[in-house]
């Protein structure tokens, strides 16, 4: 999908590693509904700790933040990360 679009796979993969980087399999706990807001703050520290430049961590970020949103924010690169983010709930271990 992401080459399809033209968009960076290797950005698109950093993004998807890093959206559950802060998760808990406890339902409904403040961890798991916060998860999104928590790996995008705790990837941005990651990020910035290996000097990724500055566009491409607040791309990564906002993808984390935006991944579970059922709205389209008009961003190919955000969408992009959505749809392949749900891709692991139909593939195979």
């Amino acid at each position: 999908m992401a080459k399809a679009y033209g968009i960076d796979e290797n950005k698109v993969l950093v993004a998807l590693y890093l959206a559950h980087c802060v998760f808990s399999n406890v339902r409904n706990s403040n961890t798991m509904k916060s998860h999104t807001i928590l790996s995008s703050q705790m990837a941005r520290v990651r990020l910035q700790e290996r000097n990724v430049e500055n566009s491409d961590i607040e791309d990564i970020c906002m993808s984390i933040q935006l991944h579970h949103n059922t709205e389209n924010s008009g961003n190919i690169f955000y969408e992009v990360v959505k749809n392949a983010e749900s891709f692991k709930f139909i593939t195979r271990k």
